[in-house]
Formats: structure tokens, sequence, C-alpha cells
């Protein structure tokens, strides 16, 4: 699963957003946060989200009000849980 969560700019305090994965815990019935990227797209928001479960190659595609559209790739590192990485 992945969810975005922010704030926007008051009072001097620049906007923030997170990209955030998460993995199902079955034992626990929990979900628990695998991975957190700050500013996906910088200072603009994010306006959509689409994570594609590919048994060899899962991905997440975001798109930004600045016009970009990023592919992050999740992989799975020997002994831990997945992780997003940006490209």
């Amino acid at each position: 699963m992945a969810t975005i969560d922010g704030r926007e700019a008051d009072g001097g305090f620049e906007r923030e957003s997170y990209l955030k994965t998460w993995q199902w815990d079955a034992a626990s019935s929990t979900w628990n946060l695998n991975s957190r990227i700050d500013r996906p797209h910088g200072i603009h928001k994010v306006t959509a989200l689409l994570f594609a479960v590919a048994p060899e190659h899962p991905f997440l595609v975001s798109t930004g009000e600045d016009g970009n559209v990023k592919v992050w790739r999740i992989r799975i590192l020997a002994g831990k849980k997945r992780e997003a990485e940006g490209k």
C-alpha cells in the first residue's frame, strides 16, 4: 500500500509531503511503515499514485503538480523489508 501524508505551508513553515509505502504483517494483522520519501515532487503536491504489484518488478508511479511522472522501484533487500527507490 502507498499513501501521501503532509501539511500545507503556514506561518513560515514550508509545505511538507511524504510518500509512504506500507507492508502488511499477517501475523499481527497490521500495516507497518516500510519506507518514507520526503517531498517526492519537491514543493509540489502529488496528484496521483498507482501501485502495481508485478511478480518480478513491483513499482509505484506518482504524478505531481510539477508536471513530472516518477516511477518508484520497490526492491527487496536480503533479510530486510521492501524499500522504495525513485528514478
